[in-house]
């Protein structure tokens, strides 16, 4: 706890900006306000090591639906969490990279070993997860991923890259932060941030939004570790969903696994832990490490950033670009395409 506390300090420390007196006002202002952390497996940043450049690295701006969707949020103070997949980094280059990123854009970079890394994305995430989400159950227990390690090896790799994402957000919480998680490679977090014994912030809000289907309760319920799934999901304030369906589909996956434990009235859910719900007199502690939690599920249909957009129609380049378009195919029909092969 000593040492998350001191590196929460060291960062806050370098992203404070040089000041002119005429500015002091300004950033107290900024430095007192609201803050949005972003925690998703995916950076904003593609980082690649690059001799030819100052610094030795080079930065572009991740491609992929949810950057793009969160790059056109307005109006709130947002800092980053998230993986690095920078594995030949010595721990000095890590310490520079993570200095950088978070002076310079509010950026904190996780480093996860390769071996972990692989099994966490690919062997969990990529070959048990996504598969499921979609539909697809045709895996065996034992059955190797594309990790080449067992389902349970990998369960184990998504675990520790959880508990490591929650000590990185745990190293910059302050009070009035509220902390979103994105997908389905960290449904353990919520649940992570208020485990008993760590320090959390007052009122502590966090957030958590899938971007993929949720699959019917007859499907999800083919995971072995169903329950630790849900379990990691509840400890969210709010939880959000792309349409109605998917929502519909986690209440009932919650009640009809977790039973009793859960309560649901309209798209509220009251979860009441086993370890609350059974305690006795003699059990006092452990009811009072795991109190009830409520927690709002609702359909939140992401979007695109419209007036972005109708600037790039309205520029000289694009118009031009159409021009040239509507010459080349001028009485053809066209037709546009946009989609990927998945792997399933």
């Amino acid at each position: 706890a000593s040492a998350r506390r001191s590196l929460g300090a060291e960062l806050e420390r370098d992203r404070q900006p040089k000041r002119r007196d005429g500015e002091l006002d300004r950033w107290w202002l900024e430095q007192r306000s609201a803050r949005v952390i972003v925690v998703a497996n995916r950076l904003p940043l593609q980082i690649k090591r690059n001799a030819s450049v100052a610094g030795g690295w080079e930065y572009s701006v991740s491609s992929g639906g949810m950057v793009s969707a969160l790059l056109g949020v307005r109006g709130v103070r947002m800092v980053w969490v998230g993986w690095c997949a920078v594995d030949d980094a010595t721990p000095a280059e890590q310490a520079r990279l993570r200095r950088t990123l978070w002076k310079t854009q509010g950026i904190l970079p996780i480093f996860v070993d390769k071996r972990t890394a692989e099994l966490h994305y690919n062997g969990f995430c990529n070959d048990v997860l996504w598969p499921n989400f979609h539909y697809v159950v045709a895996r065996t227990p034992g059955e190797e991923t594309a990790a080449g390690a067992t389902e349970q090896e990998a369960w184990a790799a998504y675990r520790a890259v959880n508990e490591q994402f929650a000590e990185a957000v745990r190293s910059i919480l302050r009070p009035g932060d509220t902390v979103w998680v994105h997908d389905y490679h960290l449904m353990l977090l919520p649940s992570l941030l208020r485990k008993p014994g760590y320090d959390a912030p007052a009122r502590l809000k966090v957030g958590w939004f899938l971007h993929t289907p949720w699959p019917s309760p007859e499907v999800f319920r083919t995971l072995p570790m169903r329950r630790q799934l849900l379990e990691g999901l509840l400890g969210a304030d709010v939880l959000g969903f792309h349409v109605y369906d998917y929502a519909r589909y986690f209440l009932q996956a919650c009640t009809q696994l977790l039973g009793d434990e859960v309560a649901l009235s309209a798209r509220k859910l009251t979860w009441t832990p086993a370890a609350a719900a059974n305690a006795d007199a003699e059990h006092a502690d452990a009811a009072a490490a795991a109190p009830s939690h409520s927690l709002v599920v609702d359909a939140y249909p992401i979007g695109i950033d419209p007036p972005k957009f109708e600037r790039a129609l309205a520029s000289a380049a694009v118009r031009g670009r159409v021009a040239q378009l509507r010459s080349q195919f001028a009485g053809q029909r066209v037709l546009l395409g946009i989609d990927r092969v998945d792997y399933i």
